[in-house]
C-alpha cells in the first residue's frame, strides 16, 4: 500500500511525502504490516521495521486516569 501527501514548504514549493507499507506478517492470528518505508520528493528519507508485536487482553483503567 502507498500513501502520498502533497504540502507547501516554507518558501512555497511543492514537498511530496510519500510512504510505502509493506511485509505483512501474522501475529496472533492478525495480519500488520512491519515495514514502513518513507520518501521526500522521491528521496528514501528512512525505513521502521516492526519486529515484534504483543497484544494484550485488557488494559487497566489506571492508564487512563489523569496525573
Amino acid at each position: 500500500m502507498k500513501t502520498e501527501s502533497r504540502l507547501r514548504d516554507k518558501k512555497g514549493g511543492e514537498l511530496v511525502l510519500e510512504q510505502v507499507i509493506s511485509d505483512y506478517r501474522d501475529f496472533g492470528g492478525v495480519k500488520v504490516a512491519t515495514k514502513f518505508t518513507k520518501y521526500e520528493n522521491g528521496r528514501r528519507d528512512s525505513v521502521e521495521e516492526i519486529t515484534e508485536i504483543t497484544f494484550v487482553d485488557r488494559i487497566d483503567d489506571q492508564e487512563f486516569a489523569k496525573p
